[in-house]
């Protein structure tokens, strides 16, 4: 049935509380701190979530319920949210994915002073489903967004200005 819940998954297991935030009245909203930009694998069976807030990834598998964090090493955990929001960082902005791969648009920008319209990369990260991280492919062009074509490998990227570049990624197969 259309808008009936089939199954709920307990992610986080505990609040983030953040005591800067309310002393200085930041304008960064404490449900950021959870943010993520989610895909499901065409198969049904699993979930990549990019956090935006931290260099992270995590894979769900749906049938189970288990969640895999993969943390890019030497980069923020949760106990950073704690602490004065200026220091808060935008880290992966966008995802696709497909059968074989997860591709993540890394950023690693300052939040604080920052417009988001501004936020674009040209760092993408690429895991497969097991939560290994492959490659780290420098793009020539920002992005602001991605999408994945899996049957002719490429990669597109919407730039600010709204131009599409496509990169051909079938080297990864």
């Amino acid at each position: 049935m259309l808008g009936e819940k089939l199954q709920s998954y307990n992610i986080y297991k505990k609040p983030i509380i953040n005591r800067h935030f309310r002393k200085n009245n930041q304008a960064i909203q404490s449900e950021l701190y959870f943010s993520s930009r989610d895909r499901i694998k065409a198969d049904k069976t699993k979930i990549a979530m990019a956090m935006g807030m931290f260099a992270q990834i995590n894979i769900i598998d749906i049938k189970t319920g288990t969640i895999k964090g993969l943390r890019i090493a030497n980069t923020p955990d949760f106990t950073y949210l704690t602490k004065d929001p200026k220091a808060f960082r935008e880290f992966y902005i966008d995802i696709n994915i497909d059968d074989y791969h997860i591709f993540c648009l890394y950023l690693d920008k300052l939040i604080y002073g920052n417009e988001r319209s501004s936020y674009s990369a040209n760092e993408l990260h690429v895991f497969n489903w097991k939560g290994d991280f492959f490659y780290k492919i420098i793009l020539d062009k920002h992005s602001s967004e991605i999408a994945f074509d899996p049957v002719k490998k490429q990669l597109y990227s919407l730039t600010p200005e709204d131009l599409l570049y496509s990169y051909d990624l079938s080297f990864l197969y």
